[in-house]
């Protein structure tokens, strides 16, 4: 009964599945080490009546030395990547649901940004508020690609890597070249968006400065002129007799 629990806990739930490759982390680590100095030994056996028989076994001791303390370092390395890799895929699940509320987020904030209806200050808002999600979505791409990059060169480091282990690799790298390209692309984008709002809202500011000081000018002149004729009819009144009836500006 207590086998068959162990069993179900391993196949039936991710925590069991993923402390059992923690453990298959470990003991593949240990066997890789082995295997690559029994291979080492085979190479060494194999020149065996091409050298003398002191060399061939100095080569062997030189071979097992400090496959242990080898043993250590690489399964504490395959732990932690291991490790690192189920962390990358909980955030990345995690992700899922985020980046789609961030997408909903992005699309209200840009329908405000670009609604004529609302004002300049207003649409502005909007538009920081897009450019900052979009900003944490990319980086949210960027550094889960890195840590995928990470993970798997130093997966391929650490055992004797195959062609196709170096394509997935270069194909990661590829990716993450292209995740930065537009990360690049895309602050381009954002600072230009922002800039020409920016011109709009000066643009108002200045036509709002502009019809106020017409406006101000068209009161000086107007003032002007009633000056000019309260004071040519002041002068007139002064000259000649009172006329009924005459009013002043």
């Amino acid at each position: 009964i207590a086998f068959g629990s162990l069993v179900t806990y391993v196949t039936s739930t991710q925590e069991g599945m993923d402390k059992l490759n923690v453990i298959l982390a470990k003991v593949g680590a240990t066997f890789t080490v082995i295997r690559e100095r029994i291979a080492g030994f085979g190479k060494i056996i194999s020149g065996i009546f091409n050298k003398p028989f002191s060399e061939t076994i100095a080569e062997v001791k030189d071979n097992f030395k400090g496959m242990g303390e080898e043993i250590k370092k690489d399964v504490e390395l395959a732990t932690e990547l291991e490790l690192a890799t189920q962390k990358l895929r909980d955030i990345e699940n995690s992700l899922i649901v985020v980046r789609a509320q961030k997408n909903k987020q992005l699309a209200e904030a840009r329908l405000l940004a670009e609604d004529e209806t609302t004002s300049l200050t207003e649409r502005k808002v909007a538009l920081e508020e897009a450019i900052a999600l979009e900003k944490e979505m990319l980086a949210d791409e960027l550094s889960a690609q890195k840590e995928r990059v990470r993970i798997l060169k130093e997966k391929t480091e650490m055992n004797d890597s195959t062609a196709a282990d170096e394509k997935a690799l270069a194909e990661e790298k590829a990716t993450l070249i292209g995740l930065e390209i537009k990360s690049l692309k895309t602050q381009k984008r954002l600072a230009r968006e922002l800039n020409s709002i920016d011109r709009e809202i000066l643009d108002e500011k200045n036509a709002i400065l502009k019809a106020e000081q017409e406006k101000q000018r068209d009161l000086q002149k107007a003032i002007c002129v009633a000056t000019y004729f309260n004071s040519y009819a002041i002068t007139s009144l002064s000259n000649s007799a009172p006329v009924s009836g005459l009013y002043f500006f």
